[in-house]
């Protein structure tokens, strides 16, 4: 007679539970470090695209493209070539929104926010731009930014 042979094809049971347990503990500790990087990556987005906005005011006033000599708005510097957003007409860049605090600049003074859209998900800190020269930084504490808090004593000016 020939003798009972067990064939085995595959992995038991038990292999299986083990590997898929070693893949949730790694897992549960890779996706936070990813999402960590995310959010800071989104916040160096912000802050180049504040920088960029910047130097775009400058450009769009000494070429005096609407008349008066002024700076312009987030809609005039896209109008005029000078900024580009993913979607136009939506001022939105790597989870952070994008708007103006004043809403008609003057040839002096013009300002610009940007703001997680999810905070705590998407970023944790508030910028803002304005003529000064400055890029500034709030945390998620202290909120978003204002006209009135635009000031060195209520934020922190980013390096």
């Amino acid at each position: 007679m020939k003798a009972f042979r067990k064939k085995s094809h595959g992995f038991t049971l038990i292999e299986l539970l083990i590997v898929i347990a070693v893949i949730a503990i790694l897992a549960a500790l890779a996706i936070p470090n990813l999402l960590g990087s995310r959010k800071a990556a989104n916040e160096t987005s912000a802050i180049s695209q504040l920088r960029t906005i910047m130097s775009q005011q400058e450009l769009f006033k000494s070429r005096n493209l609407n008349g008066d000599g002024t700076y312009g708005t987030l809609a005039q510097l896209e109008a005029n070539n000078l900024v580009r957003w993913p979607t136009a007409g939506s001022y939105v860049k790597s989870g952070y929104v994008f708007s103006d605090l004043v809403s008609q600049p003057t040839a002096a003074s013009w300002a610009i926010k940007a703001d997680p859209i999810q905070p705590g998900t998407s970023g944790d800190r508030y910028f803002a731009a304005s003529a000064d020269g400055f890029v500034r930084e709030r945390s998620a504490e202290d909120g978003t930014f204002t006209l009135d808090n635009l000031t060195a004593t209520e934020s922190k000016v980013v390096q």
